[in-house]
């Protein structure tokens, strides 16, 4: 991704764009599985011991939210970064075709 950013500030778009925005989108998804998961058996092994869960960890509440609330914003822009980007001019292309 990085070295995208480094192509497009020296003025070179490469044609694989849309395929780094789609990896970006599969990282932040198992990113936030893991998060997730991390932050239930958090929360289950302090307040919920009835539930079942894998042991406690270091960590504090606040941090286990504040991530789940940071990637799940990052992933909704990536999306909404593709739609805006590559639907949109998928079905101008789809219009055009058809006229």
């Amino acid at each position: 991704m990085y070295f995208y950013y480094f192509l497009a500030s020296c003025r070179i778009y490469p044609w694989w764009k849309k395929y780094v925005t789609t990896l970006q989108i599969t990282q932040f998804i198992i990113d936030l599985g893991f998060v997730y998961f991390c932050t239930y058996q958090l929360i289950a092994s302090r307040y919920y011991k009835y539930l079942p869960h894998c042991g406690t960890c270091a960590g504090t509440e606040e941090a286990a939210i504040f991530g789940c609330a940071l990637l799940s914003s990052y992933l909704l822009l990536f999306i909404q970064f593709f739609q805006r980007t590559y639907s949109q001019k998928q079905a101008a292309k789809r219009k055009l075709k058809t006229q």
